[in-house]
């Protein structure tokens, strides 16, 4: 998703304030040369950033299965890791009241 296809996601929703809408581009970081390493240590970050959210919402039974299967699909995608192709887009929001 390009940062463009990603602020027309967040207006469509409705449910943020515009103005605490928040993006940055961050520079890819070089990637690993073998896939296996690299689609680990990507596994682990998004593990690291959102399991706290997964386990609030879903419990923590799912939650070594989840990243599990979500290595073994990044693996089958390596072009992921070819310049140009992953980049890191951290975004902030603030939920409306409705």
């Amino acid at each position: 998703m390009s940062p463009q296809e990603l602020k027309a996601a967040v207006e469509r929703n409705g449910c943020f304030s515009r103005d605490s809408e928040r993006m940055e581009n961050l520079r890819r970081v070089p990637s690993l040369d073998n896939v296996t390493k690299s689609s680990q240590l990507l596994a682990f970050h998004v593990r690291a950033a959102t399991k706290g959210l997964v386990k609030q919402q879903f419990g923590d039974k799912i939650l070594d299965e989840l990243f599990d299967l979500y290595r073994k699909r990044i693996e089958e995608q390596p072009s992921i890791f070819e310049s140009g192709k992953a980049i890191n887009l951290p975004i902030v929001l603030k939920h409306t009241k409705n």
